[in-house]
């Protein structure tokens, strides 16, 4: 129910309608998968509008999110260090609803702070801080999250391994995952549990276009390989 990780849905949708609208059963799956989304967040939204009286469609840390990964000092990521507490407390003495509001008042804090801190950076500022986060998410390297790179791989393979038309939901599902984590990285904050998360799902999506575009190379081979 966090915001930033919403944003892999709305990617999907844009997929969707790019390369699924010829593809009516592929289509049709598509949006069962966002209609199975609405249905699983309803009871969060209705829940949030008798708590707060306020229309909430997922949870209050939209605003945090967006201060965690623009505020000035941040890395662009958060992984809950004494440097991280440092900020949060900063802000706080000159906000006190950051630690006495309601979650929505906290929120809000939050999210003015970050607007605050993208006005301080400027356009360019904040174009170059983009790619560091878009460049957080796409390293190779990292202790227990880099596995990753090799899904990233996985990926474009699955994306390219089936040549023919319509795509596939499974691929258009693959690239909704990465490139909807990526945006929220760039949007919001790194995080990478976030992006490990999503190594069941790339693994699965993937293996079938995988397996089909090395089978495809090897023929190929072996076929030169005759002549």
């Amino acid at each position: 129910s966090r915001p930033h990780l919403s944003i892999p849905v709305v990617v999907l949708a844009i997929l969707s309608l790019l390369f699924l609208r010829k593809n009516r059963e592929a289509l049709v799956r598509g949006a069962l998968v966002l209609v199975v989304v609405g249905v699983i967040l309803a009871p969060w939204v209705f829940r949030n509008a008798i708590a707060f009286h306020r229309f909430i469609p997922l949870s209050s840390q939209g605003g945090l999110g967006l201060w965690a990964g623009w505020a000035i000092g941040t890395s662009g990521t958060w992984e809950d260090t004494s440097e991280d507490a440092a900020l949060v407390s900063a802000l706080g003495d000159t906000n006190p609803a950051v630690f006495e509001g309601t979650e929505p008042e906290k929120g809000q804090a939050f999210g003015a702070a970050a607007w605050d801190a993208m006005k301080t950076r400027g356009p360019f500022g904040c174009f170059r801080w983009a790619l560091w986060k878009g460049w957080l998410y796409v390293r190779p390297w990292e202790a227990f999250y880099g596995i990753h790179s090799a899904l990233m791989l996985c990926t474009v393979l699955a994306a390219l391994g089936v040549r023919r038309k319509p795509w596939s939901l499974a691929q258009v599902l693959a690239w909704a995952i990465w490139l909807g984590l990526g945006a929220a990285a760039i949007l919001t904050f790194y995080l990478g549990r976030y992006r490990f998360i999503a190594t069941p799902a790339l693994c699965f999506l993937a293996a079938v276009p995988v397996e089909r575009a090395v089978r495809n190379w090897m023929d190929t081979w072996i076929k030169q390989s005759a002549t």
